[in-house]
């Protein structure tokens, strides 16, 4: 164990490992029994954590995902592998100690007091031995303010914020209060940079997709979702929302493709249905029923192939 690191009563922790390769299981699960943990699941695949999860309230959850899924579910914290005992251990430290200082101010968003945990976030920001805890705190204080529905004075703290750092939520952020502000050739002009970056490309285009649907603008919701179901093609929700923008499109191919891409990623996974091999099949008939003879035939022939 790495000496020097203090962590205590860490025995009423529950945690999952989520991984599919057991020396990734072995090695944490090695780290955390050293660190005090006790209450430690494992699980190799989507279903039986889901399964764990509906039984269990875990603490922790540690499981595997690729890079753009980092960037998409904006975790705690993410680790690179492999994974090495002095990283490991530092950043448990970190979790917890900020869960439990940062306490009175998660309770408070937990019971959705976002008044109060505004008021508390600002004078946490007042405690230069919480510095560490700063970008965490300012983004609570930011989310309150939104779900108080106080969008211009959102918009005015995340532009406040933006001189000094540079963090991607803070653009994505400053562009949904503008958005909800109606003020769209401003909330334009950010999105055209945001869409480059490799940090925001997908939750910008997930904005105004989400945007564009509540505005019943759905022919501009279907093509901003084109592009990030296109880069990250495993989204299972996002392709979902394709093949929905799809068929309010009357697009019979687009369908057709947004339901093979979810049957191929969700094969193995808790999206895993019968009902996706049907889907496939109907959107097959109904773009062949559209299509010249010669050309349905073949596609009827491709989708009894990719389905046997």
């Amino acid at each position: 164990m790495y000496k020097g690191v203090k962590i205590q009563n860490m025995n009423d922790y529950r945690v999952l490992i989520i991984d599919d390769q057991s020396l990734v299981h072995d090695s944490l699960k090695k780290n955390l029994t050293n660190l005090g943990f006790h209450k430690i699941h494992s699980a190799t695949n989507a279903h039986y954590a889901v399964r764990l999860c509906e039984t269990i309230t875990f603490d922790f959850i540690f499981l595997s995902f690729n890079v753009n899924s980092i960037v998409e579910l904006e975790p705690d914290d993410f680790w690179a592998k492999p994974l090495d005992t002095r990283t490991i251990i530092n950043r448990v430290e970190f979790l917890i100690n900020s869960r439990k200082r940062l306490n009175k101010l998660f309770g408070f968003v937990d019971k959705q007091q976002f008044a109060a945990a505004i008021y508390t976030a600002e004078r946490n920001l007042k405690m230069p031995e919480l510095e560490e805890y700063f970008p965490k705190i300012k983004r609570i204080i930011g989310t309150s303010l939104f779900k108080l529905h106080q969008f211009d004075e959102a918009k005015q703290y995340y532009r406040k914020l933006l001189i000094q750092h540079n963090y991607s939520w803070l653009h994505i952020e400053l562009c949904r209060s503008l958005l909800k502000l109606k003020k769209e050739q401003e909330a334009e002009v950010m999105l055209s940079d945001l869409f480059l970056r490799d940090d925001t490309r997908f939750a910008a285009y997930d904005l105004i997709t989400s945007y564009c649907i509540d505005n019943e603008r759905f022919t501009e919701a279907y093509n901003y979702i084109k592009r990030p179901t296109l880069l990250a093609p495993r989204n299972i929700n996002r392709n979902k929302k394709l093949w929905d923008l799809a068929r309010l499109n009357h697009d019979r191919l687009g369908q057709y493709k947004a339901t093979i891409s979810i049957y191929k990623y969700a094969k193995n996974s808790i999206h895993d249905s019968p009902h996706l091999k049907l889907n496939v099949i109907r959107s097959a008939i109904d773009l062949a029923s559209a299509s010249h003879k010669s050309e349905s035939g073949s596609l009827l022939k491709n989708v009894n192939l990719l389905l046997s």
